[in-house]
């Protein structure tokens, strides 16, 4: 039988494995710091946009009364002239009908 043999062990010096555990904490705490600032700007951002979204919502909802209201105008000109118009075609009443004119009877004057 063939036995395989194992790889050397590599040794480590305490003071290398102390100064990898230290180097280690400082990239978890960086890796901290990163990650709550990275959610602080998510949340900002999110806010931000909202802020955004509402003032948008807000103009449009201004430019949309802002148009009603024109619209509003122009059906009440419109109406308007409507009735002007009405009234100018409307046919006058009908005219009573004259009395009928009598001819007058002539009768001859007494003789003299």
């Amino acid at each position: 039988m063939i036995g395989l043999a194992l790889p050397a062990m590599p040794s480590f010096d305490p003071q290398q494995l102390n100064g990898m555990s230290l180097d280690l904490d400082a990239v978890r705490q960086s890796i901290d710091r990163i990650a709550t600032s990275i959610a602080v700007i998510q949340e900002q951002m999110s806010r931000g946009a909202d802020r955004i979204a509402t003032e948008q919502i807000a103009r449009s909802v201004a430019q949309l009364t802002a148009g009603q209201e024109q619209m509003t105008r122009e059906i009440t000109k419109l109406q308007a002239v409507e009735q002007y118009v009405l009234y100018k075609n409307a046919e006058p009443p009908p005219r009573p009908t004259p009395a009928p004119m009598c001819n007058p009877v002539l009768r001859p004057s007494p003789a003299r």
